[in-house]
């Protein structure tokens, strides 16, 4: 996503997620799909809003879904 407005938080909300994900999971490959998937959700709602502040508050209910939109593939 074209982020025009550097954001606050991107990184610490990353690895929030990742962390939740993998203690869920226990699974590298699905943590990655799943942070993938809600940061992007994140950013396309900070986006909306046009915000410096990460919508957070506003996309929670993102957070709480686990459908991917990103697949990991492994790098050779």
């Amino acid at each position: 996503l074209p982020m025009p407005i550097p954001v606050n938080g991107a990184g610490d909300m990353t690895a929030a997620i990742f962390l939740a994900s993998f203690l869920a999971t226990k699974d590298v490959k699905t943590s990655l799909e799943q942070t993938a998937s809600k940061v992007f959700r994140i950013f396309e709602q900070t986006l909306l809003l046009g915000r410096r502040e990460l919508a957070l508050i506003q996309g929670q209910d993102s957070l709480l879904l686990n459908e991917i939109e990103f697949e990991a593939q492994w790098l050779e």
